[in-house]
């Protein structure tokens, strides 16, 4: 969340997001060992609604591109492994499912989780994960007098999922 304390500034910062000049950098952990190589997730992203009125965003080649550059920040064995996710574009749930769509989805993701039997690892279900675990943890904004910088280290609640992912895996 980024306030401005004046017009000026908030019609600055509109202007930076609009011409995708932020950056935003997120960590998250994703079910399963995501493949090193796979750095970049360029997928056209489209909104629709389910029949009982949610919104939700789907992979779709006549919707809006979308891109997100991923890396590695440590696994938990096979369970699952930590990730920054990079994003270059700003498409509503673009890391949840540009993460699904690799067939590595986000922790604690009730919407674009798979659902069925044996789609995640067996050794996830010992493992409470309480929310999704998607942490938004460094923002930057230009601005005329030098960028806007702010970082947020992970909190105390997925510090503690990411220690017992580890120990169930047997790190």
């Amino acid at each position: 969340l980024a306030l401005a304390k004046h017009r000026r500034a908030l019609q600055h910062a509109q202007l930076q997001f609009r011409q995708r000049r932020v950056k935003k950098i997120y960590q998250k952990f994703v079910a399963g060992v995501w493949p090193e190589k796979l750095t970049t997730v360029q997928l056209r992203l489209q909104r629709y609604e389910t029949s009982w009125g949610e919104r939700r965003v789907r992979v779709d080649s006549h919707g809006q591109q979308a891109r997100t550059d991923f890396a590695v920040l440590e696994r938990a064995g096979s369970l699952a492994t930590w990730l920054q996710a990079s994003l270059h574009t700003g498409r509503t749930h673009q890391i949840r499912v540009h993460a699904s769509s690799q067939q590595h989805a986000i922790l604690g993701d009730d919407k674009y989780a798979p659902q069925e039997a044996g789609a995640l690892p067996a050794g996830l279900a010992a493992v409470p994960v309480e929310r999704l675990c998607l942490h938004a943890s460094k923002l930057e904004i230009p601005r005329e007098q030098g960028a806007l910088r702010v970082s947020t280290p992970l909190g105390p609640d997925l510090q503690r999922v990411w220690q017992l992912l580890r120990l169930a895996a047997g790190d």
